[in-house]
């Protein structure tokens, strides 16, 4: 009883997740497909972005480079 609860459970979850993804994916979709403009524009700069960030929150700043 206990192992079929922790599966419904599971399962639940799991379509929960699906179903957030589908509209993350067309809130993201949408917009970028109307302003498809505006939004290259800033790719170069998105990706300029990331660097440091990237450096920040995967190498935890600078001193210990050990991930």
């Amino acid at each position: 009883m206990l192992e079929e609860a922790a599966r419904n459970e599971s399962a639940l979850l799991a379509r929960a997740m699906l179903a957030f993804l589908a509209y993350v994916v067309i809130g993201v979709f949408f917009p970028l497909a109307e302003h498809r403009a505006q939004a290259l524009r800033w790719l170069p700069w998105v990706s300029l972005a990331a660097c440091p960030l990237m450096h920040v929150f995967m190498l935890h700043g600078n001193g210990s480079h050990e991930a």
